[in-house]
């Protein structure tokens, strides 16, 4: 009891800051991607050191073309 009347600010919990769609659309964002060898070498690595479907699962995703902010779309 005593703690909670010092440190009030304990008891408060602060919503997080959602973004607005309007922020999304409007940044600047600089398109990421691996040269073809770089693709190779990240293949071969899940091939040989990944889980079980790892390497299914993101050979498949180079060759449709999977962009990394695809990702917070299926979020």
């Amino acid at each position: 009891m005593e703690q909670q009347r010092l440190l009030p600010r304990l008891l408060i919990n602060r919503p997080k800051y959602q973004i607005k769609v309007e922020e999304i659309e409007s940044k600047e964002e600089e398109i990421k991607f691996l040269e073809k060898e770089e693709l190779a070498q990240f293949l071969r690595i899940t091939d040989s050191d990944g889980l079980e479907m790892d390497s299914l699962i993101f050979t498949t995703l180079a060759y449709i073309g999977f962009r990394i902010n695809y990702e917070s779309i299926l979020e």
